[in-house]
Formats: C-alpha cells, sequence, structure tokens
C-alpha cells in the first residue's frame, strides 16, 4: 500500500510542478470534444434549416449544380451521369432530369449574324426528353425532342420564345440553324 501512496505523490508532485503544462494536457481532449460536438450540431441546424426554407418557400423544384472544388484547381465540374437515377429512386421526388450547358458553340440564325452571335453567344443546352415534364411547362409551338431523335442522333433544337422572337421565327415554319457551323 506504501508503493501506492508513493506513485501518487509522485503523480501529484509532477501534476503541480508544471502546472500550465497540466493545464493544457487536460484542455486538449476537453476542446477536442467540444469541437467534434459542435461541428454535428452546425451541420445538423443546417440541415434543419434548409428543410424549414424549403418548406417555407413551398417550392417543389430543386436545382443542383456542380461546382468546382475550394481553390479552383480541377477543370469542367461535372455531376456524375448516375446521379439522376439515384436521385430518381428518392421515394418524394416525382421526376428528375439532368441537363449540360454545352461550351464553345456559336449558333447562328443566319451568315450575317456570325459577328453578333460570337461576342454574345445563346446557351446551348444537352437535355434529358422529360425536361418538359420535370418542370412542368409546355411548348408554345412544335414538339420537344424524343425518343426517335435520341436513337438516332438527330441534329434538332428546342429553342426558347425569347431567341424564336430574336431569330425571327414565324410559327409553322421550317427553320435550319448552324451549330458551329454545322446545319
Amino acid at each position: 500500500m506504501r508503493w501506492f501512496r508513493e506513485l501518487v505523490g509522485v503523480a501529484v508532485a509532477g501534476l503541480t510542478a508544471r502546472k500550465i503544462r497540466t493545464v493544457l494536457i487536460m484542455l486538449g481532449p476537453i476542446l477536442g470534444v467540444a469541437a467534434i460536438v459542435a461541428a454535428i450540431g452546425i451541420n445538423e441546424s443546417s440541415k434543419g434549416h434548409l428543410k424549414a426554407v424549403l418548406r417555407e418557400l413551398g417550392t417543389d423544384l430543386i436545382v443542383a449544380n456542380a461546382q468546382d472544388s475550394i481553390g479552383g484547381f480541377g477543370g469542367d465540374p461535372r455531376i456524375p451521369v448516375e446521379a439522376v437515377a439515384r436521385v430518381g429512386r428518392l421515394p418524394d421526388v416525382v421526376s428528375v432530369t439532368g441537363t449540360l450547358q454545352m461550351a464553345n458553340i456559336v449558333t447562328l440564325p443566319f451568315e450575317d449574324a456570325e459577328d453578333y452571335y460570337r461576342a454574345f453567344p445563346v446557351p446551348v443546352i444537352a437535355t434529358g426528353l422529360n425536361l418538359p415534364d420535370t418542370l412542368e411547362v409546355s411548348l408554345v409551338s412544335g414538339r420537344f425532342l424524343n425518343g426517335f431523335d435520341e436513337a438516332s442522333a438527330a441534329r434538332v433544337a428546342v429553342i426558347g420564345r425569347d431567341l424564336a422572337d430574336e431569330y425571327g421565327y414565324l410559327r409553322g415554319e421550317a427553320r435550319t440553324i448552324q451549330l458551329n457551323g454545322i446545319d
């Protein structure tokens, strides 16, 4: 029993000899555990806040965009192709569609407009066939892309109302649009 008292005496003497070191050693695990608890709490709080904001908005449309990692080193950020199928399997999801904004494509309604549309390019977006259903919109004129267009790799496009007005499109008129010099 005497050896135990000596052991405790040496331990207490060591702890009291270097008080600041002892405090710092005890403070390390306390701060570490507090940081982990705070990080988990902030994460859960953010999830709850996001859900509350979405409920408040009453929205049923959520858009996810790929972004560069912090620092901006990386190339062209993209959401994986299988993400559309994975999101579609979620229980509360009614419809999901993937889109991809194409880069370096110049659209020309007519030859004389080439300089203008090089300076102010019209965005070209590739999408799934069910985009109108997902967005719950209807077409003013014509039709949307279909399975035949996709299977045959047909060169077809759907343009918005503003762009149709800018291109001088008339309802019922067949029109060829050039993309990068290809009809």
